[in-house]
């Protein structure tokens, strides 16, 4: 029997094939790191204009590479403050804090302070609240019951549990939830301040 030997053009094909896959995959392998590196602007993006959409851009640092984790009271949690910086003096800060007290369980939001206390602003980032009902906690009509007020002075709670905040009408515990995350952010960045 004769050996079969293998032509030059079927070899030569084969080769080619190989390396047609070899470029496709280095194709595909930039093309994802590309978007990852797309998504990680977009991401960062992102979580700077959560920052300034609650204490405005009125800082020459950036907060995000600021970031420093701190913890709630209890100790039980770990929240994000991201310090705003003007000629090196911090003026504002901004907490992420999340609570699992909402009508629909988990809610994140953000909640800028200025250095007295006093909350500039809060901003929902993630929620689960009943849409039309618990969702509106996302309204400007509840939110703005917030700004330019410190909760050390004024009753910070529900106007149903005696206290000086319109709940939203018919979601009373995502109202809570709201006021529960900002006295807990703004108990941390207490502590923080005071250097305990």
């Amino acid at each position: 029997m004769k050996n079969k030997q293998e032509s030059p053009d079927f070899t030569s094909s084969i080769y080619f094939t190989i390396a047609l896959f070899i470029i496709f995959i280095g194709v595909l392998l930039s093309l994802r790191y590309l978007l990852d590196e797309n998504l990680k602007d977009k991401e960062y993006n992102n979580e700077y204009d959560i920052i300034t959409s609650v204490i405005g851009t009125e800082f020459d640092n950036n907060p995000l590479e600021e970031k420093t984790i701190i913890s709630s009271v209890d100790g039980k949690d770990k929240l994000e403050l991201y310090p705003a910086r003007q000629n090196g003096l911090v003026t504002s800060v901004v907490i992420k804090v999340g609570n699992e007290r909402g009508y629909g369980g988990y809610m994140e939001l953000v909640v800028g302070f200025f250095m007295d206390g006093t909350i500039s602003r809060y901003r929902i980032i993630t929620h689960n609240e009943t849409l039309g009902l618990g969702s509106r906690i996302t309204s400007k009509d509840f939110s703005e019951q917030f700004e330019w007020v410190n909760p050390e002075r004024q009753v910070f709670k529900v106007a149903k549990d005696g206290g000086d905040i319109d709940a939203v009408a018919s979601a009373t515990v995502s109202s809570r939830a709201v006021i529960d995350s900002i006295r807990k952010a703004y108990d941390a960045y207490k502590k923080f301040i005071v250097g305990e």
